[in-house]
């Protein structure tokens, strides 16, 4: 999937895509070297996807909300909670004010967020970040849905 993106990412530049058409392929590719470990990379990756969307959409656009959630998951992945959460929460304003309030999206970031404040401790934090964002996927799903029963099996895990 790396070798995909870095190609896609050739093409794109040597055809004169804009950086904001860009921004979006590298924020998955940034996805990918978190999940690889490779939190460095990942990091430039982000700050220069994020400047190129701030610079091109403005501080509050809905596709910044992306970018930072995914900034957060960064900062999880090395153990910086705190600094996550005030990530996660930029973002959750940004859908919030964009989405409508039963958005899946929405509830994506809450579950990131429920897993920063488990992290940290903070039991009832996690617990009620867990339930809003089950609540939004149990209406936009149903109960069947994957990501319902992670979310459900992560909320008892808090018990």
């Amino acid at each position: 999937a790396e070798q995909a993106y870095r190609d896609a990412l050739a093409l794109m530049a040597d055809a004169g895509v804009p950086a904001l058409q860009r921004a979006r392929v590298e924020a998955n590719l940034a996805d990918l070297l978190i999940r690889t470990d490779r939190f460095d990379e990942a990091a430039r990756t982000l700050d220069k996807v994020l400047a190129a969307e701030q610079a091109t959409l403005g501080p509050d656009h809905p596709d910044l909300a992306y970018t930072l959630n995914t900034q957060g998951t960064l900062a999880d992945a090395q153990g910086r909670h705190q600094d996550a959460l005030a990530l996660y929460r930029r973002a959750l304003a940004i859908r919030r004010a964009a989405l409508p309030p039963g958005h899946p999206a929405i509830a994506t970031v809450l579950a990131n967020m429920a897993g920063s404040y488990a992290d940290l401790g903070a039991t009832a934090d996690a617990r009620d970040s867990y339930a809003q964002a089950l609540r939004i996927l149990r209406e936009a799903h149903g109960d069947d849905h994957p990501d319902v029963a992670a979310l459900d099996a992560a909320l008892r895990e808090l018990d």
